[in-house]
């Protein structure tokens, strides 16, 4: 058995069927997979309104990045004109049976803003605006 450290992960062989070595390229140590397998899940999926979402993205007057300031359509030109992501400022997953998003409970932010904001542990909104800007 054979182990490849990093920073972030381990790599066993045990794990993989084979060592680390030159791939079919004749790259070595560049790991390739096989994906795009098909597999049928069943689990519970928590409800989202896109309803509400799309009201929330009515009543913006900006789709910049509340966190960051980022704006696709400054950046993609027609391509990005109206997309944001929506940031629910209690996470979906802690919301209880019957209790009601305002939109008021809702904020624009960018994929990467996104992102970073559910990242463990989770930030808010602010909290993440002073990262960005070195506070």
């Amino acid at each position: 058995m054979s182990t490849k450290r990093s920073r972030h992960f381990t790599i066993d062989s045990s794990i993989t069927g084979r060592a680390l070595g030159a791939d079919a390229s004749g790259r070595e140590g560049e790991r390739s997979e096989e994906e795009g397998a098909r597999r049928l899940r069943l689990h519970w999926a928590i409800e989202r309104k896109p309803q509400l979402v799309a009201a929330f993205k009515a009543s913006l007057t900006s789709f910049a990045c509340t966190v960051c300031g980022f704006d696709f359509e400054r950046t993609y030109k027609e391509r990005g004109i109206g997309f944001i992501e929506c940031h629910h400022t209690k996470p979906v997953a802690e919301i209880r049976p019957g209790e009601k998003t305002r939109l008021s409970d809702l904020r624009a932010v960018c994929s990467n803003c996104h992102q970073m904001l559910h990242r463990k542990p989770m930030l808010t909104v602010e909290e993440l605006r002073d990262v960005v800007e070195g506070k």
